[in-house]
């Protein structure tokens, strides 16, 4: 992709996320924190599962050949697929972000709310900073020929460790009402 197509695809998924994250909140109104975090946050599983597969199709399991200078020959149905794995991912990506605070304002002690959400907000960037570091560290460790896993391989484990996460959220209860 050029840098203005990854411009653009950059900016329509930043717009659709931003206008899933109020339809999330919405919904999570009317049909409960739990669920559809939980629906939600599964959602984004999809598009990351299926576009490792589309990879894996295209023949795209290890760095092309020739790759090395950073010029990777240009392939439209990844692409295309990226567009669409990256519009639905921004979509249950916004839907499960306008939920996750609101579920954990509701699980909180009222008296040192602002305190637990400042751990809740830095445990957030925490999470945010090795999950960049896993995703650079495995991309780079195929491209090096390190860990020997394909990027379906790779994309199957982070989609994996994500729904190991998704197994605890039945088992959190709101806090007692006063």
């Amino acid at each position: 992709m050029t840098n203005n197509e990854i411009g653009s695809l950059s900016l329509v998924c930043s717009v659709i996320f931003v206008a899933f994250c109020m339809l999330g909140g919405f919904l999570s109104d009317r049909f409960g924190r739990r669920l559809t975090l939980v629906v939600f946050s599964a959602g984004t599983l999809l598009p990351t599962l299926w576009m490792g597969w589309q990879l894996h199709s295209a023949g795209w399991t290890y760095p092309v050949e020739g790759a090395a200078d950073g010029t990777w020959p240009r392939h439209e149905a990844l692409i295309n697929a990226w567009w669409i794995a990256g519009l639905i991912y921004s979509m249950f990506q916004g839907l499960m972000y306008g939920i996750r605070t609101a579920f954990y304002m509701d699980i909180v002690e009222p008296k040192i709310a602002a305190t637990q959400f400042t751990a809740y907000m830095a445990m957030l960037n925490l999470v945010t900073i090795y999950s960049y570091w896993w995703e650079g560290l495995a991309i780079t460790s195929v491209e090096k020929g390190g860990w020997g896993l394909t990027y379906l391989q790779i994309f199957l484990v982070d989609a994996g460790i994500g729904a190991l996460f998704l197994l605890v959220i039945p088992f959190v209860k709101p806090r007692p009402s006063d």
